[in-house]
């Protein structure tokens, strides 16, 4: 059964294998040093929506993508859960890796929590 419509056309463009002329602009990463909320979360709150990217080396972006983040491992992501006092954190898959959910569901575990799939 062959898929129509925009969603189709989007992943098309994501896992298109050709070559981008140039690299795609890089964006903004996350806040460095956050400040510590006034209030913290209650106990066992969750922060409701996070992206893990790279290293490019082991989870290369796609190609067709609109943008380059930064890396942002999940160690980064655990400490700031920490730092802001969440229990738990969601993984979301961020599209600079289309549809290759290594990224984000090979590191699901280390963050209390869950992630978001979608194909």
């Amino acid at each position: 059964m062959e898929q129509s419509g925009e969603g189709s056309e989007y992943s098309a463009r994501m896992s298109s294998s050709r070559e981008t002329p140039q690299e795609p602009a890089r964006i903004a990463g996350p806040v460095a040093q956050p400040s510590a909320p006034r209030e913290r979360p209650p106990p066992n709150a969750w922060d409701a929506h996070a992206h893990i990217f790279g290293p490019p080396s082991k989870f290369p972006y796609t190609a067709g993508r609109g943008y380059t983040p930064p890396d942002a491992p999940v160690e980064r992501y655990m400490a700031l859960l920490d730092h802001l006092g969440f229990t738990y954190g969601l993984l979301v898959q961020g599209n600079a890796h289309g549809f290759d959910n290594r990224a984000r569901s090979m590191r699901w575990r280390a963050i209390r929590g869950g992630c978001v799939a979608w194909r």
